[in-house]
């Protein structure tokens, strides 16, 4: 039997395992249930585990050659707060949280490749380790605390699926190289005195150097970045004023940076402080600017994703493996290849028949459950670099 009809077999079992999880999502660093869950599973097929890493994540390892390098597979662990609005039975049943992101389907997924794994005619030899990470949501995100926890230790190389719902069910995509986005958040303080609407000019008014600033913002991308490097600047939050008669004391501004060279997000701080300085500049207010590091850009191994291409080509009858775009989401398992060589690889879960196809972090996110066998088979026969 090879490894993609037993990977078939396993469907039914990955359905209920990810709607069990599904119906109970856990945030970020709060992820316990989940964890106990999964070591338990785990635990059964044979690998030894090293429960509470970085959070509640699990370091599981299959150690069938002691002194053999791993292969490391990685799924996350955590839920949104968002209300679930899919119309699914099994929708969550905790309030305000919910798996819009697919981290149900990539536990289920690494879950259905430990048990290939796991029997001994599939992999007679090959080292694996798997990781379920807590709080790949919330930067800087739980990657770095499993990594200070040890589990780069003696890996060779290291995968991870994401669920892509703009890829056909059945069909793959990655590329060599920058893929995903270096996130960082900036908050700005523009701090002036308010008072009276009607009487501006006894006031230092921080909602025009705001409005000037947020224009300001703009050029970072538009001016000062190459027309040939990608990048983004967005502000998100907008906070100043209670009522339409009072100039407040002070605006709050919230907002992200993507780029996907690290000399550019050096750069996208020191740019911010002086765009909000130079807005504040003859008005009598003052900016206080904070920048928070996120993630990394996600950088493949282009022999890693030649090597995801060639597993797809050769499990897959119905599979088809694209080179998609740059992302302009962010992944901490970008900390896992700054480490060693590997690659993500979205898997495809568009099917309108089904009604997958509102996009990520949607209320109305919907999973093609026909990708959980697949991407269970992609997990074993990357690990095993397609032998048996």
């Amino acid at each position: 039997m090879s490894l993609v009809e037993r990977a078939k077999g396993l469907q039914e079992r990955l359905v209920e395992c990810r709607r069990n999880l599904h119906r109970r999502p856990e945030p970020s660093y709060k992820e316990e249930k989940t964890s106990a869950f999964l070591a338990e599973k785990v635990k059964k097929l044979g690998f030894q585990v090293r429960a509470r890493q970085g959070g509640w994540g699990l370091i599981a390892d299959l150690e069938r050659q002691s002194g053999r390098p791993f292969v490391l597979l990685r799924a996350d662990m955590d839920s949104l707060p968002i209300v679930e609005d899919s119309g699914e039975p099994f929708s969550s049943e905790v309030p305000g949280q919910a798996h819009l992101c697919g981290h149900d389907s990539h536990c289920t997924m690494a879950l259905g490749a430990a048990e290939l794994l796991a029997q001994p005619e599939v992999n007679p030899e090959r080292n694996v380790r798997i990781v379920f990470q807590s709080a790949e949501e919330i930067p800087p995100g739980g990657a770095l605390e499993l990594i200070r926890s040890g589990c780069m230790e003696n890996v060779e190389r290291a995968y991870a699926l994401h669920v892509d719902p703009t890829l056909p069910t059945g069909s793959f995509g990655s590329r060599p190289g920058r893929m995903m986005a270096a996130i960082n958040e900036f908050q700005i303080t523009i701090q002036g005195s308010g008072g009276h609407a009607g009487y501006p000019h006894l006031t230092r008014d921080p909602v025009v150097v705001a409005a000037r600033t947020i224009l300001g913002l703009q050029e970072i991308v538009s001016r000062f970045l190459s027309p040939f490097e990608p990048g983004v600047v967005s502000v998100c939050q907008v906070e100043g004023g209670h009522t339409f008669n009072v100039i407040p004391d002070s605006v709050y501004l919230c907002g992200t940076t993507r780029f996907y060279n690290t000399a550019w997000v050096d750069k996208a701080r020191i740019a911010i402080e002086e765009i909000a300085d130079g807005a504040c500049a003859g008005t009598g207010c003052s900016a206080k600017v904070v920048f928070k590091e996120g993630y990394p850009p996600l950088v493949n191994a282009e022999e890693e994703v030649n090597r995801a291409r060639r597993v797809v080509e050769t499990r897959f009858a119905d599979g088809s493996f694209e080179e998609v775009g740059l992302q302009g989401a962010g992944e901490d398992f970008a900390r896992y290849l700054e480490q060693v060589p590997g690659a993500m690889v979205f898997i495809g879960i568009r099917n309108e028949e089904k009604g997958s196809t509102h996009f990520l972090h949607s209320p109305h996110f919907r999973l093609d459950e026909e990708c959980l066998w697949r991407g269970a088979a992609f997990l074993a026969s990357v690990a095993l670099d397609g032998g048996e």
